[in-house]
């Protein structure tokens, strides 16, 4: 059964793409931080998941060569992401009950998101849990897989099938809803690559609706690089107030006052220029007390 406490989930991280579109670079070498590629950072949150037992599987081994996880070759290469299910499925016979397969192009994928996969898993009955995101996106390749099914999924090789969606649809795969769809946000191209490391820069305030229009709209008309959202987690919020409270690093009180020197770090923190911070701050009605700024009239 699976709710067994000997069940056991293996890990294989799919990397045998040609990366064309990329200009050839392999995916998972991409740098997201603190000189870490998206491998290495994948390897990172399968093990905080839970995931002891994990392994590359790619077409060309050379760039994954550094890490400190085993990499081995598709059996049947050159076939697309089911060869590499089929390899990982192979690899892990007799030694796991399923195994997790994440593609290597997740820069944002976390623990928590493996999580929650894997749990899903468990608790059902059925061989294939994958991801699914807002708009009923399908990501089949976030899939764990019941280690029982190498041979179905090498029939279907043997038969031509290739797409992993029909392969999951015939063995009554279900899916698991993600609220967050920059969790599953893959890189494919330069474009791509462009568009999320933007994404990493962009800083996020919290602001209250009765003002969010408004500030929209200063943003797009000053081109300052915010990006207002409702939830958290973010960088500051934005709040009205009708008591002239003091803002802060962490919150901004439309109405209230600042100090100047409060009113510099916070431009800093959320990566603005001075006058853009003086032109928000007048937009909130924000009070300067000591001004250094320069810009307020």
């Amino acid at each position: 059964m699976k709710n067994s406490t000997n069940y056991k989930i293996a890990g294989a991280i799919l990397a045998g793409g040609n990366a064309r579109r990329l200009g050839g670079i392999a995916k998972g070498t991409i740098k997201v931080g603190e000189g870490l590629s998206i491998i290495d950072r994948l390897v990172e949150e399968l093990t905080k998941a839970g995931i002891d037992d994990i392994v590359i599987v790619a077409n060309d081994l050379t760039p994954y060569r550094h890490c400190d996880v085993k990499v081995i070759s598709d059996i049947r290469p050159g076939i697309g992401p089911i060869g590499g299910i089929e390899s990982g499925l192979i690899h892990f016979a007799g030694q796991s009950d399923a195994v997790m397969f994440v593609p290597c192009d997740l820069p944002n994928i976390a623990a928590n998101d493996l999580l929650v996969l894997k749990e899903a898993f468990v608790k059902s009955e059925a061989p294939v849990v994958f991801a699914e995101t807002s708009g009923f996106f399908l990501h089949p390749l976030c899939a764990v897989v019941c280690n029982e099914l190498r041979e179905e999924i090498s029939a279907a090789i043997d038969s031509g099938r290739r797409k992993i969606r029909d392969v999951w649809r015939q063995v009554k795969a279900i899916t698991v809803r993600f609220p967050d769809e920059t969790a599953f946000f893959n890189i494919n191209t330069l474009t791509d690559m462009d568009k999320w490391r933007k994404s990493e820069n962009e800083k996020r305030v919290f602001v209250e609706i009765s003002i969010a229009e408004r500030l929209r709209e200063l943003f797009d008309r000053e081109n300052i690089d915010i990006k207002i959202v409702a939830d958290q987690p973010c960088d500051v919020k934005i709040i009205q107030c009708s008591d002239h409270r003091e803002s802060d690093l962490d919150i901004i009180y439309s109405g209230g006052w600042i100090t100047c020197e409060t009113a510099r770090s916070l431009a800093k923190k959320i990566n603005i220029s001075l006058n853009q911070m003086g032109k928000l701050l007048n937009h909130l009605n924000v009070k300067i007390r000591r001004c250094g700024l320069g810009c307020f009239k």
